[in-house]
């Protein structure tokens, strides 16, 4: 694995730290971390992982450099890890873009499997609906050298790329019939290449912007918003979707700065996990083990035997999936000033 790329980045940042070299920085970090997961056998990399190491570097960043970057935690424990919401605020112009983002990652088969989870696009479209705002994809990257295309220039810029949802519900949701069935469509699932290095582009182009000029510019280029409907809102005299006044979203409630917060329990106390709080009391002693669907489905059998069917147990295979509606964890804020 090769870390010069990195190291010209991170020593350019470290000598003048800015949010334009702070983004791209992760963006390479992200692409190597993703390299290093599908080089090496056994390690995984999950999109809720990589979101929290982001954001823990953006916040520790800021930390030590004071980057005029605030980072808000949801209250509501019940929302998803790859979720989060960006706001870039212009104070000398008065202005603030608001965008929430939904991450997901490439597969080692070059396509990005879960993005077919239901109608979380749906749910994504609606949350950003509802707060007239722009709602984008964040996909974390990295392909196998060498590759026959133009990237960006280092090709590790594409570790983090932005894509807007309403592209891909265009043109890749419910575009396919689900397999043995006549009527039910499915996801037709992009690959890296359809969406590298065009309609995507990297993440640290929408914090580069020194003004809100140029940042409307740089969206209107990538076909975030639909012409005509700019026109139309334009027209009418309405603000574009994404651009509000400034701290329009400091009046939203349920947020704590992560500054603020405290963990919240003491390791003298014996602690139950929300995920093992899922699984039933009487199986929670098998979770020190290496747990498997086969080790599960034994231990719920045994109980389906002496009289568990009754009271409505099912075995894994059988509990249908349920996909989350879009629900950020995160809050970024970017201050230009």
């Amino acid at each position: 694995m090769d870390y010069t790329q990195y190291t010209v980045v991170k020593n350019h940042f470290i000598k003048s730290p800015n949010l334009c070299d702070l983004f791209k920085l992760l963006s390479i970090e992200t692409w190597k971390r993703m390299e290093y997961a599908y080089l090496k056998p056994g390690v995984k990399i999950y999109e809720t992982t990589i979101t929290q190491n982001l954001i823990f570097s953006i916040n520790a960043y800021n930390d030590q450099y004071n980057l005029k970057i605030q980072i808000l935690e949801a209250d509501d424990e019940a929302t998803n890890g790859n979720d989060f919401e960006l706001v870039i605020r212009f104070p000398a112009e008065g202005v603030e873009f608001y965008a929430p983002v939904q991450a997901k990652k490439i597969y080692k088969n070059g396509k990005y499997s879960s993005m077919d989870h239901g109608d979380q696009i749906v749910s994504l479209q609606n949350y950003a609906r509802a707060r007239r705002a722009v709602p984008f994809y964040l996909l974390y990257n990295f392909a196998p050298s060498p590759l026959h295309i133009d990237l960006t220039d280092p090709m590790e810029l594409t570790g983090c790329t932005l894509l807007s949802a309403e592209y891909l519900h265009e043109n890749f949701y419910n575009k396919r019939k689900k397999r043995g069935s006549s009527s039910e469509l499915a996801w037709t699932l992009p690959s890296f290449f359809d969406l590298n290095p065009s309609p995507s582009f990297p993440w640290h182009q929408i914090v580069c912007p020194g003004n809100s000029q140029s940042l409307f510019d740089h969206l209107f280029e990538k076909k975030v918003w639909k012409e005509s409907e700019l026109k139309k809102r334009i027209s009418e005299g309405e603000a574009v979707n994404g651009f509000f006044t400034l701290n329009t979203f400091n009046r939203d409630k349920g947020w704590s700065d992560v500054k603020d917060l405290k963990v919240p329990f003491s390791y003298d106390n014996k602690l139950i996990s929300s995920k093992e709080a899922e699984i039933p009391e009487k199986y929670r002693d098998i979770i020190g083990k290496n747990i498997t669907k086969d080790l599960m489905n034994n231990e719920i059998s045994k109980d389906l035997e002496s009289g568990g069917k009754k009271r409505g147990l099912k075995k894994m295979s059988e509990i249908e999936k349920v996909y989350p509606d879009f629900s950020p964890k995160s809050r970024i804020i970017i201050s230009k000033e």
